[in-house]
């Protein structure tokens, strides 16, 4: 059996069904596959590198991109060891008359899966092949090019179809955060045990509804809008789960046209950045909001409140006028008066300079809405 058919057996062995058929590898447990990087890609921005560099461990970067990383960070941005710019070896490499990388050597152009080495005192880039047969095969340790000494230590692989460190990458199990279910102990299922057996004469059927719990579907998506002001742009990613019926009266209001034209100002008694107060809004007039938000509560604000949270203040639930407000470090008399169902994110330079008084107030010029939640089911 087996795919090529070179042995006399009438099972697939395990060898066969992990090689030939796609069966489970023996991987690492620490160690997870991933996509490897083309030739010369730097292994920080994922680009082409104009100027290449490599590791001591022959990782491939951008000289422009990696010396301010390594300014401020000191370490590998692959495996998290220290790295310092004086470690870094630039790297020759050398072009055809088609402007392919070749080996300088054997005039073969270098390839996604060609084997690929540079020597660590001159630079140069050669075919791995070409330093096996002419170098180390030959204990010939000198450079092809330039005939300068090197040892074996010094021959670094750039790229091998062998090397696990180009195509894996090593992550911690317990640092990987896992979905979980969400239930709802009040919902109401049928248990399997009150179906009516088919196959077993002595089971008495029951066909009362016994309350079970039950999981919900998936839940709602968050949506993402920005603002945009006379002084810069408002970024915002809204709880759709958590506070449905807000982020729909806010999104609704954005939809309107409600926003445009509205002043936001910095509230310096209770540290918070807050709209004037809002007429007309489309408060419950939408039938998702009546149908299937009827039952939703939505959280109001608890003691402590990070910064740069999207608040709603209550009267929204009366229908009447409203305003919305974004915390700051010390906002305070927020509790029970407002409802929070999303937050600045991105850059927050629009805000701070409205807090630090470097602007008296931000006008709101339009709105884009990125995602919608509820976008599919108001078109039904």
């Amino acid at each position: 059996m087996g795919k090529h058919k070179t042995k006399d057996r009438l099972f697939v062995t395990r060898t066969e069904h992990e090689f030939h058929f796609g069966g489970k590898r023996q991987f690492d447990s620490e160690y997870t596959p991933t996509a490897k990087l083309p030739l010369l890609h730097c292994a920080l921005t994922f680009q082409p590198c104009e100027n290449p560099v490599c590791a001591p461990d022959g990782t491939v970067f951008e000289v422009l991109h990696i010396l301010p990383y390594l300014k401020k960070y000191g370490k590998h941005p692959v495996t998290g060891e220290s790295l310092s710019s004086s470690q870094l070896i630039s790297l020759k490499l050398h072009k055809n008359e088609k402007g392919q990388y070749y080996c300088p050597i054997l005039y073969k152009p270098f390839t996604d899966n060609t084997e690929i080495a540079c020597i660590r005192t001159t630079g140069n880039v050669y075919s791995l092949e070409a330093v096996k047969e002419l170098n180390l095969n030959q204990k010939y340790l000198k450079d092809l090019l330039t005939g300068e000494p090197f040892k074996k230590e010094d021959v670094i692989v750039l790229q091998s179809r062998k090397s696990y460190a180009q195509s894996v990458v090593k992550k911690r199990k317990e640092n990987i955060e896992r979905p979980s279910s969400v239930s709802n102990p009040n919902s109401r299922q049928n248990i399997v045990l009150d179906t009516r057996s088919l196959t077993c004469t002595t089971w008495c059927p029951d066909g009362g509804n016994k309350a079970d719990s039950a999981s919900e579907g998936p839940p709602i998506p968050k949506g993402y809008c920005t603002l945009l002001t006379n002084n810069g742009n408002l970024n915002f990613e809204l709880d759709s789960y958590q506070a449905p019926k807000a982020t729909r009266f806010f999104l609704l209001s954005l939809h309107r046209g409600c926003l445009n034209g509205i002043r936001l100002f910095y509230e310096a008694s209770a540290d918070y950045i807050r709209t004037v107060e809002l007429q007309g809004l489309p408060g419950g007039e939408d039938e998702i909001t009546e149908s299937k938000l009827k039952g939703k509560i939505d959280p109001y604000v608890e003691e402590s409140l990070p910064a740069y949270k999207l608040l709603v203040s209550s009267k929204y639930r009366l229908k009447k006028t409203c305003h919305f407000a974004i915390s700051c470090e010390e906002s305070k008399g927020l509790q029970g008066n407002y409802v929070v169902f999303g937050s600045l994110v991105g850059r927050r330079e629009t805000a701070q300079a409205l807090v630090q008084g470097l602007v008296d107030e931000l006008v709101i010029e339009g709105v884009n809405i990125y995602v919608d939640p509820w976008e599919k089911e108001a078109k039904q």
